[in-house]
Parts: structure tokens; sequence; C-alpha cells
């Protein structure tokens, strides 16, 4: 064969393994919409009211305070029970009125205040949306009679001392939600997930009242974040500006070198991005993310052990 019909015989089957790879392509894009698309009708009925009735609430839960100024509840899963969940509670939670882990299992929690809440919800990206949903209705369930709700990830630590300084300036009775704001999608801004979320009583009460029964008013989102966020802007309430006097950011989102070298995309982030180096570590920092659980204790030991008289 010429070297002319080597080529004319390479075209055929290049374009037959392009269209392979682009039939392919689209059938896992296709796939994903359409599980996107049932879950999105059908988690208000799998994931609703009747998870708490099959709820495992663990002996050391039922004994915390069921009123106060902060009730906290840190979200994890099975796989992080035996680092970040002790790393979490060994540090920042009990500083809290009431302390709680919201998980899927009841595995090596044996001393730890948990509920399973979260056992039939699928354990990846797509579920985070119903699990924050789920978890602001159950905390609100399991009491009305706190100031303020904290939800965090397994991965954040916030320094509650400062943050019970911070809401001595808000009225827990008007609907507030705070954090850290995104941009993305969102003009008014809304609130990043893991840097964790302080929700008044009066939001939390027009969650679990108007908010999670109702699809149009708290519909299905893949970010977690802006879905949770979408949910309360559909009554009113927005994200608020929690930066300081400075505009320093009390609640950070990336990981703490992210902020540090400034390198955080000004794309997704909704206020000004003004301040890297040292000075992301500052006096009125709240929250830090992107932990692993030896950072966890080794910041608890800089704050509270080492001039510990």
């Amino acid at each position: 064969m010429s070297r002319h019909g080597a080529h004319l015989h390479f075209v055929p089957v290049f374009l037959l393994t392009a269209f392979g790879l682009y039939v392919v392509a689209h059938l896992i894009f296709a796939a994903q919409v359409s599980r996107t698309l049932i879950v999105h009708s059908t988690g208000y009925e799998r994931y609703g009211s009747a998870l708490v009735e099959r709820t495992h609430v663990s002996p050391l839960a039922k004994k915390q305070p069921t009123r106060g100024r902060l009730f906290c509840f840190a979200m994890s899963t099975e796989k992080f029970h035996l680092d970040r969940v002790p790393a979490v509670y060994g540090t920042w939670l009990q500083k809290c009125d009431a302390v709680h882990f919201f998980t899927n299992s009841k595995k090596h929690l044996a001393d730890v205040p948990f509920h399973t809440i979260f056992q039939e919800i699928p354990d990846d990206y797509m579920g985070l949306f119903w699990k924050s949903r789920i978890a602001l209705f159950y905390a609100y369930h399991i009491s009305k009679d706190f100031d303020w709700y904290v939800k965090s990830d397994d991965d954040t630590y916030l320094i509650v001392d400062r943050l019970r300084a911070y809401l001595d300036a808000f009225n827990p009775e008007k609907p507030l939600f705070l954090g850290y704001r995104l941009k993305r999608r969102f003009r008014s801004g809304y609130n990043a997930g893991g840097s964790g979320y302080i929700i008044s009583r009066k939001a939390m009460q027009m969650f679990a009242e108007q908010l999670f029964p109702n699809p149009l008013l708290c519909p299905f989102h893949d970010w977690e974040d802006y879905g949770i966020s979408r949910c309360f802007h559909s009554v009113g309430i927005q994200a608020t500006d929690t930066r300081d006097s400075r505009g320093r950011q009390r609640f950070l989102q990336f990981s703490p070198e992210e902020h540090l070298k400034g390198t955080v995309l000004n794309d997704w982030v909704f206020d000004e991005n003004q301040h890297k180096g040292f000075d992301v570590f500052h006096e009125n920092l709240i929250s830090l993310h992107h932990l692993t659980p030896q950072e966890i204790y080794l910041i608890h030991a800089f704050l509270y052990r080492i001039n510990d008289k």
C-alpha cells in the first residue's frame, strides 16, 4: 500500500475513534444529569422529617443542654470517626453550650455525643445539600431554645470565645446568616459551607417551618452552600458582611496557606480579597478550614495551652 493510501485508511479510523469518545462523553454527562434530576425529584421524600424517627441518638447526645447561647454541631462521616472527630471533640467544640456530631454511623463513637441523621443519605458530593438541609431542620428539632446555631465541618476550627464576643453585636431574634461570602452565580453573595454557618434562632425557625418543607423555596443544588444560601435568600435572609473594621475576614473558607499567600481566586470571593500574609491571622479571626486533625490540635495548643497557667 502506498503512503498516500495509508493516510486515507488512517483518517476514517481517527474519525471513528473521535466520534466514539464523543458519544461516551455525552453518555456519561447524560447519566450525571439524569442522576441529578432523580435525586432532586425524590430527595424531598427520601430525606425528609421521617429520618428523624430513624436516627440513633447516643447517650451523651441525650445529656446535652437543651437551651443556651450556642448550639454547635459538626458534620462528619464514618471514615473520619477515628481522626477528625476526636480532634474536633477534644478541642474547640466543647467550648459551645451544646455539643453534637451529625454523622452516618455509630462505629468508633462510643464516647461522643452523636446522631446518625445521615445514615440513609448518599455519602458523596451530591448528598451534601441533603445532609445540610436535614441537619439544620434536625438541630432546630432537638431544641428551639438556643440563641445561635453553629454548623461546621469536621476539618474546621472555630475560636469559640471570639465567636461569642462577635455575636454580642447581633440580635438572635432577627433572621441572620453569618459566614464567609462567595459570589459565583449569586449576585448578592452566599455563605461558604466549610468555614461554618452561624445562624440565628429566628433564621433557624424560618428554615425549619418555611424552607425545609417547601421545594419551591428551597430547591436542590449540587453546590451545597450555594443551595442552602439560596434557600435562605428566598425568604429574604441574605449573607451578612462579617469582615472586621479593617476589611479582614473573620471566617476563612479556603486553606490557611491559600489565604496566607493570597492565591484565593477573586472569581469566587464576594468581598475584595485585600489581605494576605500574616495579616489574615488577626485578633478578630473566628474560623479556619481545610485543616488536618494534627493542625486542629496544634492550633488549640497554641491558643489555650502554651500560655495556660
